[in-house]
């Protein structure tokens, strides 16, 4: 593509060279150039790609956009002068891409809690009713379910580029629908910007990556983002934040839609039912009642389906059909994934990583575990730390056993860590001990279990890794449980 249209829409200086050029493909990351492409500079957390612009160089890169001055550019090439090249990067890649977002309806879901679960009902519940789908997130990339090849750098939404790629897979594949991701540093990176959003879903919003944003009140101001670049919000009335969602979204003339338990909502849930199984529920809406039954346990199910009825619904599917399809889900990967020992007791592997997802999961079994609750959950380093301490009150409070241990320790000291957490359970008349391997203490749990006891392991849900220093191994939670569940 020629390198003008490539910069339509943004403002910028020409250092050096012109825009009589051809461009190939457009690469942020060095290690991935190719002759004739443009090499794209972003500053990282660890990495500043104006350090890597001579590598990129020397493997044919002809073209470079940068946000600050260097000492000397590469001979025969072109360098462009932006004022952020975060913030130009979904421009010039939606540009290089052909805007694919606008060729399909685009969901973005974004919360503290609920994305990953929301976004693979959507892809179960439009695969189902044989609708040509996209989805995008923690799980990875994916059309009608089957993964795609895509570049991934970050835990859940891709960078700017990486995204508009996948999006372009998605267009060529005449997908109709797309559900993505948007967590709360793809919007305040720019990563989502130029994506063509018809509706955004917020979850819930409680405390996470404050390491991040610093506190909580940047934490949403990120969140509501997503609810100024969609024609229709759809928004959980539940929560503590809702009508600053709903304010957010009118001041650009959004369509609003709510879903709740208990509060008043244009969709509502009632007559809930919750058990080892799943859940059931009436939905109202528009005077009509439906019967509901989602085959994964817990109350927050019924939060992700309702947003799941209600988005679809939206898009203009039938609601027989709709709830027809979720009554067919399975388990989603290490979101409440359940495993059934022969011995009459059950594990849960659940992703729940903060304060409020700890309690819920905690609190919502409790509704139909008869035996005891037993927890093994860690937190992980370089992360907020102030939530490792009522995470261990929360775990004092509702576990009746509790392995303290390890979680993803990055460059910090489990037991320092686990020390953190402890002193939330001093004080609190429970039983726990710290088991500082995670291997051992998932193996301690399952030995401990007895008939109609609950074994719960949070934190890691579907991740195969655990990341210590800088380095991931191979650790997977499920594949753990399942090697030593009927020992």
């Amino acid at each position: 593509m020629e390198l003008n249209l490539i910069l339509k829409y943004i403002d910028y200086d020409i250092l050096q060279g012109n825009l009589n050029i051809n461009v190939n493909e457009i690469f942020y990351d060095s290690s991935d150039v190719t002759e004739s492409s443009l090499f794209l500079a972003l500053k990282g957390k660890k990495n500043d790609g104006h350090n890597f612009i001579e590598d990129a160089y020397n493997k044919g890169a002809k073209v470079f956009i940068v946000d600050e001055s260097i000492a000397e550019y590469p001979k025969n090439s072109t360098v462009i002068k932006v004022a952020n090249t975060r913030e130009i990067a979904p421009i010039i890649a939606s540009n290089y891409y052909g805007a694919p977002s606008t060729s399909f309806k685009l969901i973005g879901i974004t919360g503290t809690n609920g994305k990953t679960s929301v976004t693979s009902m959507l892809e179960h519940v439009l695969t189902y009713m044989n609708i040509n789908n996209g989805s995008v997130g923690t799980l990875g990339s994916k059309i009608n379910k089957q993964n795609i090849k895509a570049k991934k750098t970050t835990p859940t939404t891709p960078e700017a580029f990486d995204l508009q790629r996948v999006f372009s897979l998605m267009m060529a594949n005449k997908v109709a629908v797309t559900a993505i991701e948007a967590s709360s540093m793809a919007l305040v990176q720019h990563r989502v910007d130029s994506c063509d959003f018809d509706l955004a879903i917020f979850t819930n919003l409680t405390q996470d990556h404050l390491d991040d944003h610093g506190n909580m009140e940047n934490y949403k101001k990120a969140k509501l983002k997503l609810f100024t670049m969609s024609r229709c919000s759809i928004i959980n009335n539940d929560d503590s934040i809702a009508q600053e969602v709903i304010a957010t979204a009118k001041s650009v003339v959004s369509k609003i839609i709510t879903y709740s338990i208990n509060n008043e909502a244009d969709f509502r849930a009632k007559d809930l039912e919750l058990n080892a199984t799943g859940v059931k529920y009436k939905i109202v809406y528009n005077n009509q009642e439906k019967n509901v039954v989602v085959p994964i346990p817990c109350k927050f199910t019924i939060y992700n389906s309702l947003a799941t009825l209600v988005t679809c619904i939206t898009l203009g599917y039938k609601i027989d059909e709709i709830i027809e399809a979720l009554s067919t889900i399975n388990t989603i990967s290490g979101r409440l994934q359940t495993i059934t020992s022969k011995k009459g007791y059950s594990v849960i592997v659940d992703y729940a990583h903060t304060p409020d997802a700890l309690e819920k999961v905690l609190k919502s079994t409790k509704e139909f575990t008869t035996g005891k609750t037993i927890l093994v959950f860690g937190c992980g380093g370089n992360r907020d730390s102030t939530k490792r301490k009522i995470m261990g009150e929360i775990a004092g409070k509702y576990a009746d056993y509790t392995y303290i241990t390890s979680d993803n320790p990055r460059f910090e000291n489990s037991k320092l860590i686990c020390d953190e957490i402890e002193s939330g359970l001093k004080g609190i008349s429970v039983s726990y001990e710290v088991e500082i391997d995670r291997k051992k203490a998932i193996k301690k749990a399952i030995k401990k279990a007895n008939l109609n006891d609950l074994i719960i392991i949070a934190g890691k849900g579907n991740e195969t890794y655990q990341i210590i220093n800088d380095t991931k191994y191979h650790f997977s939670d499920v594949e753990i449980v399942e090697s030593f569940i009927d020992d």
